[in-house]
């Protein structure tokens, strides 16, 4: 079952200087005076739309997005973007609190496999490709209020899967959260390349363990060794 949207956010789109929030319903009318913005939010669902093979491919980041033809009419990326050299952000809101964020680089290019925000605009968490960034209190946070959703709603009200099929079971989320917060003492964020992890040689590795460490003592977890182990070596410390 589709969860219903219930916000949807513009930044650097048109007329959208800064990020604006509309609030949905299953029935939403657009009323305002000329160049106020009606247009663009339906251009902006129009554009989405026609591309949704590649906003839903298993990369997204390793794809642009597509101007030249659908029902929107846009023509260029450059035609869209109210101030150059800045990401267009497209938000949508189907969980309370929190928003998936879609972005658009300056060159048409897609931002992010997935982004996920606060209301307040905060990172929880956000993967492009191989690289992965997690704020620590952020996902913590986020964990609780879908543990809290759940109890509150049963499982109807769901942030990460659009799908029920694949909810996690509440006691799986309820000790990954003890995990977390143990894990918090320590580290504020998780920054994960994954492709240094496959590519680098055990050489590399051992001229990259001061960096690790350094980034360890800024509360950063940057791992340069394998996941799993770093983290057993993280919490033994």
């Amino acid at each position: 079952m589709w969860h219903r949207i219930s916000r949807f956010g513009l930044n650097n789109f048109r007329v959208f200087k800064d990020h604006f929030d509309f609030d949905l319903a299953p029935v939403t009318i657009l009323t305002g005076p000329n160049n106020s913005g009606k247009s663009s939010v339906i251009k902006a669902l129009l554009l989405l739309k026609d591309n949704e093979k590649v906003i839903n491919d298993e990369m997204p980041s390793e794809n642009f997005i597509q101007y030249h033809s659908g029902d929107h009419n846009l023509g260029s990326h450059q035609h869209t973007i109210n101030t150059k050299g800045l990401n267009t952000i497209f938000s949508f809101s189907y969980f309370e609190g929190y928003k998936y964020c879609f972005e658009i680089k300056n060159d048409g290019g897609i931002a992010h496999d997935y982004k996920i925000i606060s209301e307040v605009n905060k990172l929880v968490i956000e993967q492009s490709g191989g690289k992965i960034k997690i704020s620590v209190p952020g996902i913590i946070e986020y964990l609780k209020a879908w543990i809290f959703s759940m109890e509150k709603n049963g499982k109807n009200d769901e942030p990460l899967s659009l799908f029920d099929d694949k909810l996690p079971d509440k006691g799986k989320l309820v000790s990954l959260v003890n995990k977390l917060e143990i894990f918090s003492n320590n580290v504020d964020i998780i920054d994960v390349n994954l492709y240094d992890l496959w590519q680098l040689s055990e050489e590399e590795i051992k001229l990259k363990q001061s960096e690790y460490d350094r980034h360890l003592a800024d509360r950063v977890f940057k791992p340069v060794l394998d996941l799993e182990s770093d983290i057993v070596d993280l919490n033994e410390d």
